[in-house]
């Protein structure tokens, strides 16, 4: 199922600064399904020098890599990986084997065939407890850890947790959505939404919280949202190139005499969800400030991108003792 919170995870160990400096190299990948080793290792060897990589021969870029990740102890992020082709594999962890003792890469997915090539040990993650659920709505709606303060909102707000199904996602995405509503009759309005009843296929639990989040934006928003769609997944975009083009677009209406950047700080974006610091920020992880609706959403409809999964590496199997891969995945319900 989808929303389990596997990328979230993988950020918060990739930024925690005790867990960063460990590390002399770091750098973060999102693969999505199209398991291209070229780009990616170009990708890694960008994030690792700090500069443009303009290399199309894989040999030179693997050895590049290879250079710089030589004697270092590295942490390396893969993000949404499907690929199952040990040939694809082999070839992207050569440069890996150069680094010190210690090192680690960190892979996201949800194709459990993952943890068969390389026969390593996994590590699931669990859906949310209720009350845990439970408590991540109202933090999201109220700034509360429970309904203490607000008896009129408990019936309707452990319900709606209830339809959640243990989601972080969904639990946060209705948080945003019902953010500093204190309106019982707005709380019932959602939790008795028909769109609960369109939940089909296996990521069915998240869908309808992304779509309700949705539904409820601003008109201008959602024309701004939907514009969203016409970037490939994973797609590095700078958000303030991306304000003029809804500027040009004529979305923004009055916003339209403000300059981007202020767009882009106060209407439109938060980056607090993102692992990317720098003003560019990947599709995937700004956020519509309004309601908390963030663009991963929008691949939902499409695809739901799922699973963590944790794993050590077998040392034998690479023929080298220096790094390590973590995997983690969701549990299969």
């Amino acid at each position: 199922m989808g929303g389990v919170g596997k990328t979230a995870l993988a950020q918060r160990l990739y930024n925690n600064d005790k867990v960063s400096n460990c590390f002399e190299r770091r750098a973060w990948v999102c693969v999505s399904d199209v398991f291209y080793v070229l780009d990616i290792t170009k990708t890694i060897l960008g994030s690792i020098t700090k500069e443009p990589c303009e290399d199309k021969d894989l040999d030179r870029l693997q050895t590049k890599l290879k250079d710089n990740l030589s004697r270092k102890k590295f942490l390396v992020v893969l993000d949404d990986v499907w690929n199952v082709k040990y040939e694809e594999w082999t070839s992207l962890l050569k440069p890996f084997e150069a680094g010190a003792k210690g090192s680690k890469i960190i892979i996201t997915t949800r194709n459990n065939s993952i943890v068969c090539i390389k026969r390593v040990l996994s590590y699931s993650l669990n859906v949310l407890s209720e009350d845990n659920c439970t408590s991540m709505l109202a933090y999201h709606a109220l700034r509360a850890r429970n309904f203490e303060k607000h008896p009129n909102l408990e019936r309707a707000g452990k319900r709606i947790a209830e339809k959640c199904k243990g989601l972080p996602l969904a639990a946060k995405m209705l948080g945003g959505l019902l953010h500093n509503r204190e309106n019982p009759k707005e709380w019932e309005a959602i939790l008795n939404n028909i769109t609960w009843d369109k939940a089909i296929g296996k990521d069915g639990e998240v869908l309808p919280a992304l779509k309700l989040s949705y539904s409820h934006l601003p008109s201008c928003l959602k024309r701004c949202f939907a514009y969203c769609a016409i970037f490939p997944k994973d797609y590095e975009f700078e958000r303030d190139k991306l304000a003029f083009l809804w500027i040009a677009e004529g979305f923004l209406g009055e916003e339209k005499e403000k300059e981007p950047k202020s767009i882009a700080n106060t209407t439109c974006f938060t980056s607090g969800d993102s692992q990317v610091v720098s003003t560019k920020e990947k599709a995937r992880y700004a956020s519509f400030v309004s309601h908390f609706v963030t663009s991963k959403s929008l691949r939902a409809y499409a695809q739901m991108k799922i699973g963590l999964i944790m794993l050590e590496a077998e040392k034998k199997k690479y023929h080298s003792p220096v790094f390590n891969i973590l995997l983690f995945e969701d549990v299969e319900s």
